[in-house]
């Protein structure tokens, strides 16, 4: 009801909502078919509107969703290595900061 009454009032920020919320919700079911085009879908909009935060979770999402059905192979975490996500104890990703030198 909500997708539809924003379709009809054409407001674009709660339709993105609405659509990470049905991704999130299909993601939890473990049906990634269609998680991955909802996703996609909000992640469009966010774009289109500039919420910047918005797209932040819904690539979280999309990509908890990738490696919870197994369509991520390899994660890379440092520069200089790559891990195998079925082999890492946690599923965080670690972000590699030189130190000066």
């Amino acid at each position: 009801d909500a997708l539809k009454s924003a379709m009809e009032k054409n407001d674009r920020p709660v339709q993105a909502k609405c659509l990470h919320s049905f991704a999130e919700i299909h993601k939890k079911l473990h049906d990634f078919e269609k998680a991955y085009p909802r996703y996609e879908a909000a992640l469009n909009i966010m774009v289109e509107t500039g919420d910047r935060y918005g797209q932040m979770e819904v690539l979280i999402g999309r990509a908890d969703a990738m490696m919870l059905g197994n369509n991520v192979k390899k994660v890379p975490v440092k520069t200089d290595r790559i891990v195998d996500h079925r082999t890492c104890p946690t599923r965080s990703l670690s972000i590699y900061i030189p130190q000066p030198s």
